[in-house]
């Protein structure tokens, strides 16, 4: 079982505020820590916005289910993958919106 935190307020003061000193913003933006965090926090907004994607997409009559998908690798000859958000369509049609 995932549980994730949906505070993004919170998850920004976690991991910049509470743990560490940042002196220079203009330097941190560019290691390979604040990347991460970045790109998860967007995956956060993404998922908060549901509707909003779904209105682009022009699927926004259609009933969705939010999921993250991952591949751990088992051995050392797989490799992993990940899926930020899947939109599956709960209708007949059971589709899958990938979105990365």
């Amino acid at each position: 079982m995932l549980f994730i935190a949906t505070d993004l307020f919170s998850y920004f003061h976690h991991k910049w505020m509470a743990q560490t000193r940042i002196i220079d913003w203009t330097q941190e933006a560019f290691t390979q820590s604040y990347k991460s965090w970045s790109g998860y926090a967007f995956e956060k907004i993404c998922h908060m916005h549901e509707n909003q994607i779904k209105k682009a997409l022009g699927i926004n009559g259609i009933p969705v289910s939010s999921h993250y998908w991952s591949f751990r690798p088992q051995g050392k000859d797989e490799k992993g993958a990940q899926i930020d958000l899947l939109l599956k369509h709960e209708n007949r049609s059971n589709n899958v919106e990938l979105i990365e």
